[in-house]
């Protein structure tokens, strides 16, 4: 995983992040008929979490990056 830097409190949170869902999906294993839903809930919440440092960065790289638009005559 590539870890964009902005502060140096950036890897410490995706650390946190990577281990809180290492430990729910863990919950999820274990997890019985009626924690199931809510255990599969606390999952899906840090995969999101964990997918918007993919979407930040795919925005930094594109404004450090623009496109050029082509231009009609």
């Amino acid at each position: 995983m590539k870890v964009l830097a902005l502060t140096e409190e950036w890897p410490l949170l995706m650390e946190l992040l990577d281990s809180r869902l290492f430990d729910a999906q863990l919950q999820l294993e274990l997890a019985g008929k009626e924690d199931f839903r809510y255990e599969q809930g606390r999952v899906a919440e840090l995969r999101v979490l964990l997918g918007l440092e993919q979407s930040a960065e795919a925005v930094i790289e594109a404004e450090r990056n623009p496109r050029r638009t082509p231009s009609f005559e």
